[in-house]
């Protein structure tokens, strides 16, 4: 599957990034990697903090395809997902 993310343009780094880039590529996901796209984009305080185990379980995948639905959008694992998503926790935070 190609995203527009091919060796050439890093992922987003952004949460608005992000979810863009879950939308376009949305249509040419996997059933398994929509109910992930669906689940990061409703509930982007929950897969920012909780554990792979923890969100695989409640999106009733395996592990593993969190991480191949990361790659899929042209990041190296779940953890960098993550990171995008806790630095949008951290830019609501009042000063």
């Amino acid at each position: 599957m190609s995203t527009q993310n091919d060796q050439t343009t890093p992922p987003p780094d952004s949460y608005d990034g992000l979810k863009n880039l879950i939308t376009e590529n949305f249509p040419k996901l996997s059933g398994q990697l929509q109910r992930i796209a669906r689940y990061v984009l409703e509930n982007p305080n929950d897969s920012a903090l909780e554990t792979v185990s923890e969100i695989a379980r409640r999106v009733e995948v395996q592990p593993s395809s969190l991480v191949r639905f990361a790659k899929t959008l042209g990041y190296d694992g779940y953890s960098n997902v993550q990171q995008v998503l806790k630095s949008r926790l951290i830019s609501e935070i009042p000063n």
